[in-house]
Order: C-alpha cells, then structure tokens, then sequence
C-alpha cells in the first residue's frame, strides 16, 4: 500500500480529512465495510468510517473516498484515500 504524510497529501483532501476524523470520532460518519478487502481488518472494537471526497458530474458520490480507523475509545488508528474505491489503490496518510 502507498503510503503519503499529511504535510504532502493534497490540498483539496485536507478539509475532507478533517470533516471525516470529526465525523468518525462521534460516531456521526458511514460505516465503510471494507468488503473487498483492500485495507487491514478493522479488528475487534475498531470501525472504519467513510467520506465522500467531491461529486461526479451527476451530482452522485463519485470515486473519491477517505477512509478512517477508529478504535473503541474514539482513537484514530489509520486514514487513508482512493479515487478507485472499488478496485484498490488505497494510499495511507500517515
């Protein structure tokens, strides 16, 4: 898995990621299965939280997602970012 720090991911993923981690840690964000596999298991007491990154030009979802760790005592164990949600290319933002 690529791999990308916070000071060099791009600009316009800096407010989405905030919006997600605020979101996740209050337990107001998406669930994000992770149903095909492409992150690390959760594990137990952990959920991954989802944030739609943008619209496409329908005004749908779009491809762009963020995706969040988030342990049992609302502690932020991973973040990471796609444009290809459904077939991988996942980036961790460390």
């Amino acid at each position: 898995m690529n791999k990308i720090s916070r000071d060099f991911m791009p600009i316009g993923l800096r407010e989405p990621v905030r919006d997600l981690r605020f979101n996740a840690k209050g337990g107001n964000a998406t669930v994000f299965s992770n149903n095909e596999g492409f992150l690390p298991p959760a594990g137990r007491g952990n959920t991954y939280y989802e944030h739609d990154v943008g619209m496409d030009r329908t005004g749908g979802r779009g491809r762009f997602r963020i995706v969040a760790l988030v342990g049992g005592g609302d502690e932020l164990l991973g973040l990471y970012f796609t444009s290809e949600h459904y077939q991988g290319g996942w980036t961790e933002i460390c």
